[in-house]
């Protein structure tokens, strides 16, 4: 058994004797991403625009508008963070794939 690789050189070589696993792994990095920044801006949709009170779980009151924009960006950032890693890393390995 080989020990996993250290350096992102090492993935990429793995990747590149076997893409279809790291294409399926980029899918999966963008299909959740847009999953999640949908959330995020369905979240802004329904309390900016239509008044939907979003409750803060450590006091049990509503969140204040600054909490929820907080949120929302969060949501909405980490999820095209995800969308943009899984495309540069389908890039990549469409990149060595055809070169190869």
């Amino acid at each position: 058994m080989n020990a996993p690789p250290v350096k992102p050189r090492g993935v990429f070589n793995i990747f590149s004797r076997n893409p279809t696993v790291g294409l399926r792994i980029a899918r999966t990095w963008m299909v959740a991403g847009s999953l999640i920044a949908l959330l995020g801006l369905a979240m802004s949709v329904a309390h900016f625009g239509y008044g939907v009170a979003i409750e803060n779980n450590d006091t049990g009151l509503p969140a204040t508008t600054d909490e929820v924009l907080l949120t929302t960006s969060l949501l909405g950032g980490g999820g095209l963070l995800f969308v943009t890693l899984g495309y540069f890393l389908r890039r990549k390995l469409l990149g060595q794939k055809r070169s190869g």
